[in-house]
């Protein structure tokens, strides 16, 4: 449909319109939602170049099609290749549109995230408290977009470790939010199911599901017992009782759910899929794992059958599959799950990307429980050398492969080596967190 929307507006107003260039970027838009990133990078990088050529560099349009090829990068090639495009693009925004733009502030935005996708949660903070500042002196501190930065600061801070402050500040936003929009706004509702989600990432697990349950309550009164919002909100108190030891009413609160979505949105709606999905890690987290392989296997096949062999999802369902075999000691089959993936994600999207380089760390931790000493050794150690390339020796990603391969070194009996490892590894995490860290990698 938009390869012929592309033709008719090439054919009715030429090549260099731009309502042609507009739906070539729709062309490319439409690859990225359908799971093939490097195609939309290619496209959006001819929009890119189609629009400086005829609109100019500094062209608000041709700005915004560098901020989609942005994204699109980062699915492609992973949140560094988008952080550079960002940088770029909030200074030249900055130059032509002026610093306080709404452009302007939305790319740094956007900058923030990508620093917060690399795992950069320090510059991420920096970047988002310089953002809601001059959100609030633009344009107020109750605008939707300060509000909307505040509750990614916060989400930052939940990632980095940094729980209370993240509570704290979803308390607060709740707050605000009722405030400014009403206790039973949607954005309101949001909010309040954030703080929810906050409080179960601290473990607060009897504080997340009274969130929940009264959150999913007020969704029920205002949308309706079938609406998408309350769907989700049924998912993620289900997954949360699951965390919180609560099997049996987890599984029983996610095989009604499946059933009412599939009932009313029909068996291959992607929120059926994820309900699926989501069943799935529960019976792999409680080790029912030929329950958890029933389930994952012909999901793999339907997302295949809907979405094409090479669809994120497709791919995010065959890891887990690989997982539950390694879960059940079936090394050799998860070692077979785990090769065609890296295959297949260094095809798709290259050997630098962080779905790539992520199987590759569930490929060594296999060897290892298969204890292949030597191979667990080799593969950590070339997946330590490339996180450290493309992310730095620090990086949490990094330190966590490191903490792979020296109990691999132990393992193999390779005492020296596995000592070496180990201190220092634990002179680098002393010399990021101090000698008494407040989380744990």
């Amino acid at each position: 449909m938009y390869e012929q929307a592309v033709a008719d507006r090439q054919r009715e107003r030429g090549p260099d319109h731009p309502d042609t260039l507009t739906s070539r970027g729709w062309l490319a838009s439409a690859h990225r939602d359908s799971g093939d990133p490097r195609t939309a990078v290619a496209l959006y990088g001819d929009v890119v170049a189609d629009r400086t050529r005829v609109q100019g560099a500094d062209h608000p349009d041709t700005l915004r099609s560098r901020h989609e090829l942005g994204w699109a990068l980062s699915e492609a090639e992973g949140p560094d290749a988008a952080r550079r495009e960002f940088e770029l693009l909030a200074a030249d925004s900055a130059r032509a549109q002026g610093p306080d733009h709404p452009s302007t502030l939305f790319y740094r935005d956007d900058l923030a995230e990508a620093h917060r996708n690399r795992a950069d949660y320090a510059r991420a903070t920096d970047a988002y408290e310089a953002v809601i500042a001059d959100y609030t002196r633009v344009r107020d501190k109750d605008h939707p977009e300060t509000l909307r930065a505040r509750a990614a600061l916060a989400y930052t801070w939940q990632l980095a470790g940094d729980h209370q402050r993240s509570i704290r500040e979803r308390q607060t936003l709740v707050a605000d939010r009722t405030r400014v929009q009403g206790s039973w706004h949607p954005a309101t509702l949001t909010a309040r199911a954030n703080l929810a989600f906050a409080h179960r990432a601290a473990s607060e697990f009897p504080a997340a599901i009274g969130l929940f349950e009264d959150v999913l309550r007020d969704r029920r009164a205002i949308l309706g017992p079938e609406h998408p919002e309350v769907f989700a909100t049924r998912e993620a108190l289900a997954r949360t009782l699951q965390w919180a030891d609560r099997h049996t009413r987890a599984v029983r609160e996610l095989k009604s759910l499946h059933a009412d979505m599939e009932g009313f949105l029909g068996p291959d709606n992607p929120r059926v899929l994820s309900v699926r999905l989501a069943l799935g890690r529960v019976y792999a987290e409680e080790y029912r794992l030929e329950q958890a392989l029933e389930l994952y296997e012909p999901l793999a096949e339907d997302y295949e059958r809907l979405y094409g062999p090479d669809h994120p999802m497709t791919l995010v369902v065959r890891l887990w599959i690989g997982a539950a075999y390694r879960a059940a000691a079936r090394y050799d089959r998860a070692g077979e799950v785990f090769d065609a993936l890296i295959d297949d994600h260094t095809r798709i999207q290259g050997p630098d990307h962080p779905d790539t380089l992520n199987v590759r760390s569930w490929r060594a931790l296999a060897f290892r429980d298969a204890e292949q000493h030597k191979q667990a050794i080799t593969a950590y150690q070339e997946l330590i050398d490339d996180r450290t390339r493309l992310l730095g020796p620090d990086a949490p990603d990094t330190l966590h492969d490191r903490n792979g391969l020296a109990p691999a070194r132990l393992d193999d009996r390779d005492h020296a080596g596995a000592i070496a490892e180990f201190t220092g590894l634990l002179d680098d995490r002393r010399g990021l967190l101090g000698t008494m860290p407040q989380t744990p990698f």
